[in-house]
């Protein structure tokens, strides 16, 4: 059974000593799950907002929601 997530929006950066290794640990991760399951796969994790959330955990990234969302995007499209 799925649940409905509530994820707020807002504007944020990370501090810039971690952007680089954000950016190679996302790409990483992004390669691993292409190379074992596809791109379809890697877009079907990407538009799940609890997977989205548990790659801003794992990328080491700790601010609120809406500003985890704003740089794991911006990371994911400096990677990819």
């Amino acid at each position: 059974m799925r649940s409905v997530t509530e994820l707020p929006l807002h504007g944020g950066h990370a501090p810039g000593w971690l952007f680089g290794r954000m950016v190679k640990l996302s790409g990483a991760i992004a390669a691993v799950i292409i190379d074992d399951f596809g791109p379809d796969e890697l877009l079907r994790r990407i538009a799940d907002p609890n997977w989205f959330q548990a790659l801003a955990c794992a990328i080491g990234y700790d601010l609120p929601e809406g500003k985890k969302q704003a740089c794991r995007e911006d990371r994911l499209v400096a990677c990819i």
